[in-house]
């Protein structure tokens, strides 16, 4: 239930009485109105961006450390190319896909596989796997793919560079489907005792 002393004083910012100490004092304010109404996650990041006291909004999203906040703190600093700031700060909201992407940006596939390895974040595995792919590493794709739990994308990119011995071990661990497609593989390249085991 609110009272009375739960609910900040008014706003009393006149244009007049704008001056610099008093835009502080206004902006204090307002952020206690807007944490008051529950909109401070989007509202103040705006309102301090929009008056260009970017020190200020560092200070705020610091002492509010909530997810949603973070997060769009890191987007922000990652559109002012703000790289290095913007993974630490993804790292902190805990969004792991987003400091993968951004390693995978940098050519820095090697913190990215890290990242997955320490984390086992799906969506960043295979946002790894493809960007692997696309530099032409299929072995350590095919790893992500599976770590990422999109077998039947290591199965297809495990087929097409030749990598057997993957594809016999994703069949062991796959469901039906997926054993009968890689069989079919084996038959077709004439590799029956493989595909008998199957």
């Amino acid at each position: 239930m609110l009272t009375r002393s739960s609910v900040p004083a008014p706003l009393q910012c006149s244009p007049s009485r704008l001056r610099v100490g008093h835009i502080a004092a206004c902006m204090q304010a307002a952020a206690a109105h807007y944490e008051h109404a529950g909109v401070h996650l989007k509202e103040v990041p705006r309102m301090l961006h929009d008056a260009h006291d970017f020190g200020a909004l560092d200070e705020y999203v610091a002492s509010h450390p909530e997810p949603a906040l973070l997060q769009w703190y890191g987007q922000y600093l990652e559109s002012q190319g703000n790289n290095s700031r913007a993974a630490a700060i993804y790292r902190q909201a805990g969004d792991v896909l987003s400091v993968v992407r951004m390693a995978c940006a940098a050519g820095d596939f090697a913190a990215g596989m890290d990242m997955v390895a320490e984390t086992s974040n799906a969506a960043a595995a295979f946002h790894l796997a493809r960007q692997l792919e696309m530099a032409g590493r299929q072995m350590e794709a095919i790893a992500c793919y599976e770590k990422s739990g999109r077998l039947s994308h290591a199965v297809r990119l495990a087929k097409e560079s030749g990598a057997e011995g993957e594809l016999m071990s994703m069949a062991l661990q796959s469901n039906k489907r997926i054993q009968l497609d890689i069989a079919r593989h084996f038959e077709m390249r004439g590799q029956f005792e493989r595909a008998v085991q199957l």
